[in-house]
């Protein structure tokens, strides 16, 4: 007995082509699904990277800031008068004035 839905020689059943129908619909959605959080992977691995070398960045120049200002109180201390006449007392006393 013949059906419409087969032809001589084709031995697919309904079945078979409602499963390569549904494979069909859904393969695309599985792969753009699978892309979309690829992406989205990349694009948080980018901001977290962006973010860490604006964070060092950031670090660096406070640093850079601290250590500058070191050396300025350094360098200020290093030529006061207090060490050209040899009074280390004083220029302890100076040293404690700047730290406190």
């Amino acid at each position: 007995m013949k059906h419409g839905f087969r032809r001589a020689g084709d031995q697919r059943s309904v079945r078979t082509h409602l499963i390569l129908l549904v494979l069909a619909a859904v393969l695309p959605l599985l792969i753009f699904g699978a892309l979309m959080i690829w992406q989205h992977g990349q694009l948080r691995y980018a901001a977290v990277e962006q973010g860490m070398r604006d964070t060092a960045r950031a670090l660096s120049l406070a640093v850079d800031r601290e250590i500058g200002a070191s050396k300025a109180v350094l360098e200020t201390l290093a030529q006061s008068s207090h060490l050209d006449a040899s009074d280390f007392a004083g220029f302890y006393r100076l040293c404690q004035g700047i730290l406190e």
